[in-house]
């Protein structure tokens, strides 16, 4: 059975485009991490079902602000996985309520959870002072 291998440069060059891509990603995130901001910011979490969106399910205090995530401070901890629709104190943050998906909770001390949600959508941070778009 013979096996034909092509072009050593071809299959070189095939063999670095995922090491590339992988580069191209931690660079976005790297920026994305920059891009952030740390706001401290009063926010209420209510399930994103449109029944159950008169309930309460916790509020905190947010640490960080990204264009993709939020990561906040709760008294309670919240299911990973689960949609949330988030509402913001616009004079501290001028986002409006928005829907993410809870992706990491951590325990930090009895009765003090950091979590973290993706937004559904990436969201327009502005700068400060600025009223968002």
């Amino acid at each position: 059975m013979s096996r034909h291998f092509g072009d050593p440069t071809t299959a070189a060059t095939t063999a670095l485009a995922p090491v590339e891509e992988l580069q191209l990603v931690q660079t976005d995130a790297i920026a994305d991490v920059r891009a952030g901001l740390p706001v401290r910011a009063a926010i209420t979490v209510r399930p994103a079902d449109s029944i159950d969106r008169d309930r309460v399910v916790g509020h905190g205090v947010t640490s960080h602000v990204r264009s993709v995530s939020v990561t906040a401070v709760l008294p309670v901890p919240l299911l990973a996985g689960s949609f949330y629709l988030l509402v913001f104190d616009r004079a501290a943050l001028d986002l409006v309520p928005t829907l993410a998906r809870c992706d990491r909770v951590l325990m930090l001390d009895e009765g003090e959870f950091e979590v973290r949600w993706r937004f559904l959508q990436p969201v327009v941070l502005a700068a400060a002072g600025e009223p968002q778009p």
